[in-house]
């Protein structure tokens, strides 16, 4: 073993390594050799441990922090009270939201659209027609227990960790701050489809735990830090990944409340002292100004729009109003069919049954006639198939009507051709429908 001279002799002869810096623990370190006795390896490697735990290098694994040890961060966070309270409520709150929307009939396992709508999902053509709580309300909607589980879980894992070094009134400010970035960001990218979940807000908490371990007031042990970043990294990468594979996936509402918690976080980190808590104030007002401002800033389109987005907007309002009247009046005519297959109806009853069923699909085509669209409209496609839809399911309405009556070949070969058609037809709205929704 190398022989310097800083390193003094203990009570039992071997060499006592105590008043070493971590540079020349590691220069001893990088010379042992074979003929170094084991009690001076033993000394050297254990104050080369005290060194690790006690006082961090800096710059040691790539980051610079002030010094501290895991002990010293435990103490820190206990003398500002730093105690878990907001994030498992949060949990709480989020699965009795579930339980709640599955015992109203929105299903456990993958909730019905329509009843997340009701009870606030961020659906753009409500929201963006003045139903602005959704963006907020959205936040503690999932669409099934899979994606509250693995919400829930990064909430657990990130939210207590974020509360305890932010304090709770800055963590709910992260939380809330950035579910609002998400929501808003998702609107402006996919303003047709429906939007629920609390992912971005825990991606923004991920960002302020980023925030917290790069900034340089706050101490965090580098080895915690390296390893809190490495299951961060983890975790966007398999999010990132799974966009890319599953459908569904909104990933501009987790990249925007990622930055979101990442910029809130950088303004209300504090360290981890009970006098700079108890004067915080001005930190929670500039974040919470900041903030309003943002949001306000990046909803500017979404409520100033073109003339063009407000007249897609009313049609958005109108094809909702006819998927909903299409499912009655659809529900009218599988029950009819049953009659007819158990032979319960006679024809002159089934034939009248056809008939009043006709009016109420040329109603719905209505509906879908105004407005208007433009040429340049992305959904103007839609609507005319749409009308040709309504149009082939009034017309063969009519056609059962006087097949049950009269046995006419002409008429049956008429009613399969228009069949045909229409199943086509049907194809192609459902195709624009889910390209466009």
């Amino acid at each position: 073993m190398g022989t310097d001279r800083s390193a003094a002799m203990a009570a039992d002869g071997s060499r006592d390594y105590s008043g070493l810096t971590h540079e020349q623990v590691v220069h001893e370190l990088g010379v042992v050799d074979q003929y170094a006795r084991p009690k001076d390896t033993a000394n050297l490697v254990r104050r080369y441990r005290e060194l690790v735990d006690a006082e961090p290098p800096e710059n040691a694994y790539g980051l610079n922090h002030a010094a501290a040890s895991p002990k010293q961060l435990a103490e820190e966070l206990r003398s500002v009270g730093g105690r878990s309270v907001a994030a498992p409520t949060l949990v709480i709150i989020n699965c009795a939201v579930l339980v709640a929307v599955a015992a109203m009939g929105g299903g456990f396992w993958h909730a019905d659209d329509e009843v997340l709508r009701h009870w606030g999902a961020n659906f753009g053509p409500y929201t963006l027609d003045g139903e602005w709580w959704r963006v907020l309300t959205a936040i503690f909607l999932h669409f099934g227990l899979w994606q509250l589980a693995t919400n829930m879980a990064a909430l657990w894992y990130f939210g207590r960790l974020t509360e305890r070094l932010y304090g709770t009134m800055s963590f709910l400010i992260v939380y809330l701050f950035a579910g609002l970035c998400g929501n808003v960001a998702s609107l402006l990218l996919h303003p047709r489809v429906d939007g629920a979940g609390a992912s971005g807000a825990i991606f923004g908490i991920i960002g302020a735990v980023l925030a917290f371990i790069a900034h340089p007031r706050t101490p965090m042990p580098a080895r915690m830090a390296v390893a809190r970043g490495r299951v961060i990294l983890a975790f966007v990468a398999y999010t990132i990944i799974n966009a890319f594979t599953a459908r569904g996936i909104d990933t501009a509402a987790h990249l925007a409340g990622l930055l979101g918690g990442l910029l809130m976080g950088w303004i209300l980190v504090r360290p981890l002292d009970a006098a700079a808590r108890r004067h915080s104030w001005r930190r929670v007002a500039a974040g919470v100004l900041t903030g309003v401002v943002l949001l306000a800033a990046a909803s500017w389109p979404l409520r100033h729009p073109d003339p063009v987005d407000i007249v897609e907007r009313e049609f958005q309002h109108h094809v909702q109003q006819f998927l909903a009247e299409e499912q009655r009046v659809l529900k009218d005519e599988a029950a009819l069919t049953e009659l007819v297959a158990g032979k319960r109806i006679s024809s002159g009853e089934q034939s009248e049954r056809w008939s009043q069923i006709a009016p109420a699909w040329q109603a719905t085509r209505d509906v879908i006639r105004v407005p208007e669209l433009p040429e340049d409209s992305r959904l103007r496609d839609l609507q005319f198939a749409l009308i040709r839809y309504i149009a082939g399911c009034a017309e063969l309405a009519r056609l059962r009507s006087e097949a049950a009556i009269a046995d006419d070949p002409v008429k049956a070969r008429r009613l399969k051709e228009v069949a045909a058609f229409h199943a086509a037809q049907n194809e192609r709205v459902r195709t624009l429908l889910r390209d466009l929704y």
